[in-house]
């Protein structure tokens, strides 16, 4: 068994070789794993991943107050 920081450091290898950003494909995974269900588990691989879409956000419309008298 590899020591924690081999298997980091090939998991950070991997991305690159995939050419995806480590920092990101890190931080989408380990938000999806507690709902991700375990039989799509190969989805979150390097060579499947693909981000999640960002949930849109509402447009906000500026406050338009009466002007001076």
């Amino acid at each position: 068994m590899l020591p924690k920081r081999n298997t980091i450091y090939a998991l950070i290898e991997t991305a690159k070789v995939n050419d995806i950003d480590p920092q990101a494909w890190l931080a989408d995974v380990l938000a999806r794993t507690p709902d991700h269900p375990a039989k799509r588990i190969s989805d979150l691989l390097h060579w499947n991943w693909r981000p999640q879409k960002p949930p849109k956000q509402p447009k906000i419309l500026p406050i338009l107050t009466p002007c001076g008298p």
